[in-house]
C-alpha cells in the first residue's frame, strides 16, 4: 500500500504514484489532497491508478477504515490475479482472444465503478445539510420508483448513477446557496445556485461513456409545466428518468434537509435528531406540497410515486401517505385539507417498520425491503432473516460505500 500527499517537493503525489507502478505495479495507491476540482480528481485517478481519494482535512477513524478497506481490496486482487494466471495457463491456446477481451471489459467496468464510488464519497463529505446521505438515499428511491414504472434495467442503471452524482456541481458553492431555500436567495445567489446543474454536467462528461447520466442530471430541475431550469423544457421534452430523479430529489430535500434551528445546533457541535413522529409529519408535509406542485411532474410519474409511498416498498417513502386508502382519493383532497396534515400517519402505521443504521444491524433482524448496491446488485431480499453470513455481506458492502447508510427492518 502506498499513501501519497498530492503536494510534495519536486513532484506531485500523482506523478510519484505513476512512477511507483514501475517498482510495485500491484500496490494499492491512496492520494491525499485538499483539492475539490473534479476534473483534476478524475485525471489523477486514471493516470495514477489510484484506488482511494482522501479529502483534507480528514478524521483518524476515516483513515483507519480506508486502510482496512485497501488491505482487503489488495488481498482480493492478489487472489484474483492468481486465479487469472491459472485460467490463462489452462486455456491460453483455445481462448486467448476471448479472455483478453473479457479482461479489458472487466477493467473498464472496474475503473468506472471506482470513479463512481470515489465521487459519491466526495459528494457525501460535502453533504452537511441533511439528516441522511442525500445522493445515496435518492438513489434508493429512484430505483424503487423506476422499477414500479417498469423501466428496463438498461434505463435504471444510468438513472441510479445520476442520482448518486446529481449534486456534484454544488461542490464549491457558497454555504448560503446550500442552506437557504432557492426562493429566498437574492438574484445573484439564485443564479449561482442554478449554475450547479451545468457545472455538474461538465464534471460528468469528463467521464467516458456517461452521456446518458449527464442528460438526466442536466434535466433534473426541469418541470413538466416549463417553469424549471436551466433550459426551460416542458412536457415530453423531459426524459422520464429526469422526472423520476426530480420528484425523489425534492421529496428527500423536504423531509431530510436540516431546518435553520438544526443547522444552528449542528454548527455548535450537536447532532440533530429526527424523531419518528417528526419524520412522519415532514413526510406528510412533503407529500402535500408535491400534490400542490403536481403541474411540475408527468401525471404518470406522480401517480406511481403516490402508489409507491402507499405500498411501503421503499423505506424512505414508506410512511409518506400511510393511512390513505388510495391515490385517487388522495389527489382529490384540497390544499387546505393537506395544510391541516389530515394525512399524517397514525401511530399504528409506524409500528411495523424501522429504519436501521447498517452498523447497528443484528443477527435475527428481518429485512423489510429489497436491498440493492448502487451498482444495482441485489444483496438481500425483502423478508429474509439476517444471519451471520448476510450480516457480514451487508457490512462489507457498507464499508465500501456501496450501500445506503440505513435499511428498513421489521421491528422485533
Amino acid at each position: 500500500m502506498i499513501i501519497a500527499d498530492q503536494h510534495v517537493p519536486d513532484m506531485n503525489g500523482t506523478e510519484f504514484l505513476i512512477q511507483s507502478r514501475e517498482i510495485v505495479p500491484n500496490a494499492v495507491r491512496i492520494i491525499m489532497t485538499g483539492s475539490t476540482h473534479i476534473e483534476d480528481i478524475i485525471t489523477n485517478i486514471n493516470l495514477g491508478h489510484i484506488y482511494e481519494f482522501i479529502s483534507k482535512p480528514w478524521k483518524n477513524e476515516h483513515i483507519q477504515i480506508t486502510v482496512n478497506r485497501c488491505i482487503e481490496y489488495y488481498n482480493i486482487s492478489h487472489h484474483n490475479r492468481q486465479l487469472i494466471q491459472e485460467i490463462q495457463q489452462h486455456t491460453y491456446h483455445l481462448q486467448e482472444q476471448d479472455l483478453t477481451i473479457g479482461l479489458l471489459n472487466e477493467r473498464i467496468k472496474e475503473n468506472t465503478l471506482q470513479i463512481i464510488r470515489m465521487l459519491t464519497g466526495l459528494i457525501s463529505s460535502h453533504e452537511l445539510y441533511y439528516h441522511a446521505h442525500h445522493g445515496q438515499t435518492v438513489a434508493v428511491m429512484v430505483r424503487a420508483l423506476a422499477a414500479k414504472m417498469e423501466l428496463t434495467e438498461e434505463r435504471i442503471k444510468p438513472l441510479v448513477v445520476a442520482a448518486l452524482l446529481h449534486d456534484i456541481g454544488k461542490i464549491g458553492l457558497p454555504p448560503q446557496c446550500l442552506t437557504t431555500h432557492p426562493d429566498l436567495l437574492d438574484a445573484e445567489d439564485y443564479e449561482m445556485y442554478k449554475s450547479h446543474v451545468k457545472r455538474g454536467v461538465d464534471h460528468i462528461l469528463a467521464i467516458r461513456d456517461f452521456e446518458r447520466e449527464a442528460e438526466i442530471i442536466l434535466q433534473h430541475h426541469e418541470r413538466f409545466d416549463g417553469s424549471g431550469f436551466p433550459l426551460g423544457l416542458s412536457g415530453s421534452d423531459i426524459t422520464i428518468e429526469a422526472q423520476i430523479l426530480q420528484i425523489c430529489d425534492l421529496y428527500h430535500n423536504l423531509v431530510y434537509g436540516l431546518y435553520p434551528d438544526e443547522l444552528e445546533a449542528k454548527a455548535q457541535g450537536q447532532k440533530p435528531y429526527l424523531a419518528e413522529m417528526e419524520l412522519a409529519k415532514r413526510q406528510a408535509d412533503a407529500i402535500a406540497l408535491i400534490h400542490r406542485r403536481a403541474s411540475w411532474f408527468y401525471p404518470e410519474v406522480i401517480k406511481v410515486f403516490y402508489k409507491l409511498a402507499q405500498s411501503g416498498k421503499c423505506a424512505p417513502l414508506q410512511v409518506g401517505i400511510a393511512g390513505v386508502e388510495d391515490e385517487e382519493k388522495f389527489t382529490q383532497k384540497t390544499a387546505n385539507d393537506q395544510e391541516k396534515h389530515e394525512h399524517l400517519p397514525d401511530e399504528e402505521s409506524l409500528k411495523g417498520i424501522k429504519s436501521i443504521f447498517i452498523p447497528e444491524i443484528r443477527i435475527g433482524m428481518q429485512s423489510a425491503q429489497d436491498i440493492y448496491t448502487f451498482s444495482s446488485k441485489l444483496v438481500l431480499q425483502k423478508g429474509m432473516i439476517i444471519d451471520q453470513s448476510k450480516l457480514v455481506t451487508l457490512k462489507n458492502y457498507f464499508q465500501q460505500n456501496l450501500l445506503p447508510t440505513h435499511i428498513a427492518c421489521y421491528k422485533q
